[in-house]
């Protein structure tokens, strides 16, 4: 009975069922860090799902939680990715022991970002245009537009998004956001965009989607890494999907859902997408009512991109 028990735990204990996202903030480790630590140097091997999801075990947390302390102790992560859990612990419970204690503090690009996404909230709720505006811009330009995107942009959207829900910002805060982003992001917004010499894609949101701001930044990080990017806008039936890709000879197709309640609307457009597509364009699909689509994705054989790092994850392979 011991055995079985001790069987179970250690069964449970590599099962992989954690998304990234729990990960990052289990282990502190950024996501954009995480993929760099499993490509570049096979830290982890997480499990995958049908549609390209990563799915980490408590072991592969506690590794990285191990990872982490020793390269916060001054140890490069080429030198110990490849260690042994035992002898991770054994390094860090030494560092640990010889350090002298610290007091942590935020960096300062940390900080600015902190402070950028707390302007950029108290402008929209007055609904000043210019300031937020010139907030974003301002992040923009010290942040870089990756950064700005990744870390403030995209948790701005989600506060929104949050707040939007539960009645405390309405639909003329989420309007005038989504105005002042498309000036900001700029040309990716404007038609075509990128490098004309580079693999196509065509970026838009499906019949009944209204919400774009996803798509916007989709089509942003695509063009700023080489892509020629036609952004077709939102709300865009699954025949006009496919014959701008057919008419673009799109390598890709990435669609943004917002708000899926599951209906049958929705998945028969994705169906149609998928059906008439051209095989060998890959159908990319993110976005917060994307995330319990799993089944349907498999099915279509679609990837999920669950954020902006996997979105550019998936555009990498498939010019690989």
């Amino acid at each position: 009975m011991v055995y079985s028990v001790n069987m179970e735990k250690d069964r449970q204990h590599t099962m992989p069922r954690h998304p990234i996202g729990v990960v990052s903030i289990r282990t502190g480790i950024s996501k954009d860090v995480l993929r760099v630590w499993e490509r570049r140097y096979g830290a982890v091997t997480p499990a995958r799902t049908p549609t390209g999801r990563r799915l980490y075990s408590d072991l592969d947390i506690e590794r990285l939680r191990l990872l982490r302390q020793a390269v916060a102790g001054g140890r490069r992560i080429s030198d110990v990715a490849a260690l042994e859990l035992t002898e991770l612990q054994a390094l860090t419970g030494d560092d640990r022991s010889r350090a002298e204690p610290e007091v942590e503090f935020e960096s300062p690009q940390a900080e600015g970002v902190s402070r950028y996404l707390q302007e950029s909230l108290e402008a929209l709720y007055r609904l000043d245009n210019r300031e937020l505006e010139n907030i974003l811009s301002k992040a923009a330009i010290s942040l870089g537009s990756k950064s700005m995107r990744r870390d403030v942009i995209g948790p701005l959207l989600t506060i929104v998004g949050d707040r939007w829900r539960d009645g405390t910002v309405r639909i003329m805060h989420e309007h005038l956001v989504s105005a002042i982003i498309r000036s900001i992001l700029g040309s990716a917004t404007n038609g075509v965009g990128g490098s004309l010499s580079g693999p196509r894609l065509i970026v838009t949101t499906p019949s009944g989607e209204l919400h774009e701001l996803g798509a916007i930044m989709a089509a942003s990080a695509a063009k700023e890494t080489g892509w020629h990017v036609v952004y077709l806008g939102p709300n865009l039936p699954a025949e006009e999907i496919v014959q701008a890709a057919r008419e673009f000879q799109a390598r890709a197709v990435g669609l943004s859902i917002v708000c899926s309640t599951g209906d049958r609307h929705l998945a028969e457009e994705l169906r149609k997408i998928r059906r008439f597509l051209d095989p060998n364009v890959a159908l990319l699909i993110g976005g917060r009512g994307a995330r319990h689509m799993d089944s349907l994705f498999h099915e279509l054989g679609a990837t999920y991109v669950e954020d902006l790092a996997a979105f550019q994850d998936a555009l990498d392979a498939i010019t690989i």
